[in-house]
C-alpha cells in the first residue's frame, strides 16, 4: 500500500468518515449546543442580577468546552478498536496521513466553532444583561481574557491527551485517557 499522501483519497476518506459516524457526531453536537444555551441563556433571560448565572458560564466553560469537545476526540479512533470495524478499517487503502487527518479534520470542524460560539455567545450575553435596567447598579464582569485563555489552552491540551489516549487504549478509551489525564 502506498503511504505517500494524495488529495483524492484524503477526500474520499473524510468521506468514508463522515458517512460513518456523521449522524453520531451530529447528535452530539446537538445535545453539547443544547447544554451550552440552556447553560448561559438564563444570564439573558433572568430580570434580576444573580452571581450564579456567571458561575453557569463558567461551568459551560468548562463542562461544554472542555467534556464535550473531549467526547468527539475520544471518537476519532473508536473504529479500530472492535474486531468487526477494526480489520476493515486498517484495510482501507489510504495512508496513514490520510486517516489520521481525515478522523482530525472532522474533530476540528466540530470543536472549533463550539469554542468560537461559546466566546461569542458568552460576551454578547454579558452587554445583553448589562445593558438591561437591573443592572445599573449590578454589572456582570466577563470571564477576564488571561483565564479565558488559559482554559483554551488547557482545552487543547486535554484534547491531544484524549487523542493520544484513544490511539493506546483499546477499550473504553475515554474513561482510560480521562483517569490517565488527572492522575
Amino acid at each position: 500500500m502506498n503511504q505517500t499522501f494524495d488529495f483524492q483519497r484524503f477526500i474520499l476518506t473524510l468521506k468514508l468518515e463522515v458517512t460513518t459516524k456523521g449522524k453520531n457526531y451530529l447528535l452530539m453536537g446537538s445535545l453539547l449546543f443544547s447544554l451550552l444555551l440552556l447553560m448561559m441563556l438564563p444570564i439573558v433571560l433572568s430580570s434580576d442580577h444573580s452571581e450564579m448565572l456567571m458561575v453557569l458560564h463558567a461551568l459551560a466553560l468548562f463542562m461544554i468546552i472542555m467534556f464535550g469537545g473531549s467526547l468527539y476526540t475520544s471518537s476519532v479512533f473508536s473504529q479500530y478498536g472492535p474486531a468487526d470495524t477494526g480489520i476493515a478499517s486498517l484495510m482501507l487503502p489510504a495512508s496513514q496521513v490520510e486517516k489520521f487527518l481525515s478522523s482530525l479534520l472532522i474533530n476540528l470542524i466540530f470543536i472549533i466553532p463550539f469554542t468560537a460560539f461559546f466566546i461569542k455567545f458568552h460576551y454578547w450575553s454579558i452587554d445583553y444583561a448589562n445593558a438591561q435596567p437591573h443592572s445599573a447598579t449590578d454589572k456582570y464582569g466577563p470571564i477576564p481574557p488571561d483565564i479565558l485563555r488559559y482554559f483554551i489552552y488547557l482545552h487543547m491540551i486535554i484534547q491531544g491527551s484524549i487523542l493520544l489516549g484513544s490511539i493506546y487504549f483499546k477499550k473504553q478509551a475515554y474513561i482510560k485517557s480521562a483517569g490517565a489525564f488527572f492522575i
